[in-house]
């Protein structure tokens, strides 16, 4: 199975073939593919935009609220 993972060591982002020892746990089974940060957030921001700025994620024992905010400069601000 193909999934999108983050190494807990360097915090790098990868898409990875991956294969399920139990659950939650995985074993690189394959090719893995860099996601740059940028692309990564890029895309969340995305996501959030549809997704009325609030995206919220369930585990057996947490509950994750992730919430975009958009701060907007004035015009002044942006030519100083």
């Amino acid at each position: 199975m193909k999934k999108l993972l983050c190494t807990a060591v360097t915090g790098k982002i990868y898409y990875a073939t991956v294969k399920e020892i139990k659950p939650g746990l995985y074993l690189g089974a394959g090719k893995r593919e860099l996601i740059l940060d940028n692309d990564f957030i890029a895309c969340m921001i995305e996501k959030l935009k549809i997704e009325n700025n609030k995206i919220i994620f369930n585990t057996q024992d947490s509950k994750y609220i992730i919430k975009l905010e958009i701060e907007k400069e004035s015009k002044d601000k942006m030519y100083r």
